[in-house]
């Protein structure tokens, strides 16, 4: 068991080196990867966690980084945001900072999904006409072919995912990724309180991901 004041040092500066290290996310053979491709589209959506771990603690700064990190593995749309709130601390590690998260990915383009994204909204229109923009129900609806791939999060040494990171990986399993439009194939992530331990963090994912034009 190390000491706590050593895993909360550690996570400040992990965090802080997250979109620089080694990836994290492995791509994994399964027989929805490599399918045939579906019409998707982009759908934004809005959530919001608090992160409350008793093993590593991350500045605020350190957590919008290290959960940046883990939006770009499972693929989500270049432009996400993340927010962080509740630094009484800053710049130092917090206790139970709160994560707001907006970020869009590939789902499948559904009937009831496009009749969803279809509904006409005033406000956004007339914006898009003011600067001179497309229909915001046209970019919304706009489809594309994607495939199902599963990406493995594993804690690694070195890299935007390790160890210490297990807790914020298991609260995002239960809080964040199925919200936004991943699917959990196997989740073996095993956390013990104030302790890091080699192999804790092990997730599978599935999740669709634009082809690639020629």
């Amino acid at each position: 068991m190390r000491n706590l004041a050593v895993l909360v040092s550690t996570a400040v500066l992990l965090a802080a080196s997250a979109s620089h290290g080694a990836p994290a996310a492995e791509p994994a053979a399964s027989a929805a990867a490599g399918g045939e491709p579906v019409m998707a589209v982009w759908v934004e959506k809005t959530v919001d966690f608090p992160y409350k771990g008793l093993t590593a603690y991350y500045s605020c700064d350190g957590m919008r980084l290290k959960v940046s990190a883990i939006l770009k593995m499972i693929g989500a749309r270049e432009g996400f945001k993340v927010d962080v709130r509740m630094c009484p601390n800053y710049p130092r590690p917090e206790n139970m900072p709160w994560v707001y998260i907006t970020a869009a990915m590939p789902q499948p383009a559904t009937p009831e999904l496009l009749a969803e994204l279809a509904k006409p909204d005033a406000k956004q229109e007339l914006v898009a006409r003011v600067k001179g923009q497309g229909s915001p129900v046209a970019e919304a609806t706009a489809q594309f072919p994607a495939r199902w791939e599963q990406v493995r999060i594993v804690g690694k040494p070195i890299g935007p995912v390790q160890a210490g990171d297990c807790e914020l990986i298991d609260e995002m399993a239960r809080m964040v990724f199925v919200q936004l439009g991943a699917r959990i194939v196997e989740n073996t992530t095993a956390c013990v309180p104030k302790q890091v331990n080699p192999g804790s963090v092990r997730l599978t994912l599935e999740v669709l991901k634009p082809v690639p034009q020629p």
